[in-house]
């Protein structure tokens, strides 16, 4: 098989992928609380610990994944193996029989997740960095259209009669379990066929990195692999002199002294050696992003349903509605993102990201404290104003995050820190969702300390803003001799 066809059929099963952890989000969430609620009478503070039992084991499984990843250099064989988990754990969800079986299906579907920092790794080492935003873009794209698709899926189950499937029970709250289950059989399935581990492309990001944890001063347009101008630099330049070649720079020029750049990076594949190095200011700025915001968006989210259900009246197919109009704004954004990022560097992407998240908490701390339930039409108003503003902020905050990291780190271990990079995003998806329990009678206090922390976020990026540059490699044109 031709490797053009194999990047096709590897790329929709790629995108398959996350649109079935969309779905999956789209399809469990809403009916989680009611199913717990309703059928096993549980308090909400064990709705929280559900909630977040997903995260707990993403948090724990993606570095082992992502390591695992780095050994191998290879997804493939890591994305069976989640899967399997997946298939399992959707299956305790349906066929659950206490809430604590509840509680392990969550866990159980939560390891599968690990398979997403192989994928990523995959996509960075097989990407040039200057594609990289707009690939990542897409993939994060179909993540949002499966929120879409979910809720439909979700207006489907929640019409199901109770009946009886041997020794369990089919109603409208174990259904989103069981199908599933199903839809992960069937991407197991097209990842054994047809997902193929794509050739690693040269690591142009390593030059910087060796630069950056050096401390070395910056390249001048001396610089044949950084810069780019018309001399040589001075060891290419003696190295031509001596065996009397043309002083013609070539791109392989740059590639070879790209490989003898990077080989510093080969004695530093052990893990105090990479902590050391995700321990750079550009590392902790950007991880402390991705802390930050699944951190405010998990807690909002809790938030939104018992919130939606008091001050509009919502049920679970209301709530399936509203999540199902965020994804399409998402997928809006994305696509505007994939545009916008040939034009506007990543961290200026990341800056309005931040911007407009302190805008959305805002318009809810404005308006939350004084909402009437019965003034529908204004409750409407602020909230979906609030939503939209957050969700393009969203989109512009994870893109640019997710795709300098990669930019900031070695192919060697790509799959290192996306394990790390998905590992903080999930201890913020644990610890939003159980903030959010504890303070739904105190919104307001919610609200300002998410705030506070973008603000100081905003403080933290400005302060790093030249750290965060990334000078895409290029090699020197040819002179005339």
């Amino acid at each position: 098989m031709e490797l053009a066809t194999k990047k096709k059929l590897t790329g929709v099963v790629t995108f398959l992928f996350f649109l079935c952890g969309g779905i999956e989000y789209a399809i469990i969430l809403p009916s989680l609380w009611p199913y717990l609620d309703l059928k096993f009478h549980s308090t909400r503070w064990f709705y929280g610990i559900c909630f977040a039992a997903f995260s707990v084991s993403g948090l724990i499984f993606s570095p082992v994944f992502g390591y695992w990843s780095d050994r191998i250099q290879i997804a493939k064989p890591i994305v069976i193996f989640c899967n399997v988990f997946e298939i399992a754990g959707n299956l305790v969800y349906f066929s659950s029989q206490s809430q604590y079986m509840v509680l392990v299906g969550r866990l159980l579907s939560g390891v599968g997740t690990g398979a997403g920092a192989a994928i990523f790794a995959m996509l960075a080492r097989s990407t040039t960095v200057q594609e990289r935003t707009r690939v990542f873009a897409l993939a994060m794209s179909c993540r949002f259209i499966g929120l879409i698709v979910g809720p439909g899926l979700n207006a489907i189950t929640s019409t199901i009669a109770p009946r009886q499937l041997g020794p369990f029970l089919l109603d409208k709250y174990t259904a989103p379990g069981l199908l599933m289950a199903c839809v992960w059989v069937v991407i197991e399935v097209l990842v054994i066929f047809l997902y193929f581990d794509l050739p690693t492309l040269p690591d142009q990001s390593a030059a910087q990195q060796t630069l950056n944890s050096e401390k070395r001063p910056i390249p001048t347009e001396t610089d044949p692999l950084l810069g780019g101008g018309d001399s040589e630099s001075g060891t290419t330049r003696s190295r031509h002199n001596s065996t009397c070649q043309s002083p013609t720079v070539r791109l392989e020029d740059s590639v070879s002294d790209a490989t003898l750049t990077t080989s510093s990076l080969e004695l530093r594949s052990s893990w105090p050696d990479k902590l050391l190095d995700m321990m750079r200011e550009e590392w902790v700025v950007l991880l402390a992003c991705q802390f930050i915001l699944f951190f405010n968006q998990t807690a909002l989210e809790t938030v939104i349903v018992p919130l939606g259900r008091e001050l509009l009246g919502w049920n679970i197919l209301a709530t399936s509605i509203f999540y199902c109009g965020c994804a399409i704004e998402g997928i809006a954004c994305f696509m505007f993102l994939r545009w916008l990022s040939k034009r506007v560097a990543d961290r200026w992407l990341l800056l309005f990201g931040i911007i407009a998240e302190l805008v959305s908490l805002g318009v809810y701390i404005y308006y939350v404290p004084t909402a009437n339930p019965s003034n529908r039409t204004e409750n409407y108003i602020y909230m979906i104003t609030g939503s939209f503003i957050g969700i393009g902020a969203l989109t512009f905050f994870s893109v640019a995050t997710t795709s300098l990291l990669t930019k900031f780190t070695s192919n060697k271990y790509q799959g290192t820190s996306q394990g790390v990079r998905r590992s903080v995003g999930f201890i913020a998806t644990i610890m939003g969702p159980v903030w959010a329990g504890a303070f739904l009678n105190r919104l307001t206090f919610m609200l300002a300390v998410e705030a506070g922390l973008v603000a100081l976020l905003l403080m933290m990026v400005l302060l790093s803003f030249s750290k965060l540059r990334f000078d895409m490699p290029k090699a020197s044109p040819p002179a005339n001799s």
